[in-house]
């Protein structure tokens, strides 16, 4: 489990595509939003950000796992022509675990198409 809004996304997507390939495939990575005031004072990230750099980051996780050039153009992140290689083995990417136990996680997970931690 990583915090979301601590990772930069094209980074986070290219570590764990290379993961994805030497496991063959069996990279599930779980994702949450954090809570824990003195992590978003160290990392400089406003805490009111949290929810929307995480949804932003796995947005530009999808679409870099497909392994074609992309544009994103979000609140947070903005980049052009982008591409990340290794391309993962599993045919969507990873797949994505979204951390947390409260109805609005499990509604964010429902709505993204990813598994909750609660519902396992």
């Amino acid at each position: 489990m990583l915090l979301g809004p601590f990772y930069h996304p094209l980074r986070l997507a290219e570590d764990a595509a290379l993961i994805d390939v030497i496991s063959n495939g069996r990279l599930r990575l779980g994702i949450g939003v954090g809570y824990r005031r003195e992590e978003f004072d160290i990392f400089q990230i406003p805490r009111n950000q949290r929810v929307g750099r995480t949804l932003e980051a796995i947005e530009i996780l999808k679409r870099a796992w497909t392994g074609e050039r992309f544009d994103f153009e979000g609140k947070r992140f903005n980049f052009k022509n982008a591409r990340v290689l290794p391309k993962p083995i599993s045919p969507k990417g990873p797949e994505l675990l979204w951390g947390g136990m409260n109805p609005e996680s499990i509604k964010r997970s429902a709505k993204h198409r990813m598994r909750s931690d609660a519902t396992q």
